[in-house]
């Protein structure tokens, strides 16, 4: 499973990092977060997103699907997991 880290930098921002749990950090979800930074949203909707994308990544593994070809039935089925 996903674990969203939590950490400030040397301006003590509020700063979301997406790992596994062993603790290795996921590089395109991680991106996505530091994009949202750099064109300043606001800390609490980084977060959102940072525990939205856990979500996701947990599916991900759950469901053994390979992120890069995900199709519609399987964002159906997200949303359906979500649901449940």
């Amino acid at each position: 499973m996903a674990k969203v880290i939590k950490f400030k930098n040397e301006n003590s921002d509020d700063l979301y990092l997406l790992t596994s749990n062993k603790g290795v950090p996921f590089l395109y979800p991680n991106k996505y977060l530091k994009f949202l930074k750099t064109i300043n949203m606001a800390s609490n909707t980084i977060k959102s997103y940072a525990y939205r994308l856990k979500l996701y990544w947990d599916f991900i593994e759950l469901n053994q699907i390979d992120f890069k070809n995900i199709s519609m039935e399987d964002l159906v089925k997200f949303i359906g997991w979500l649901q449940g």
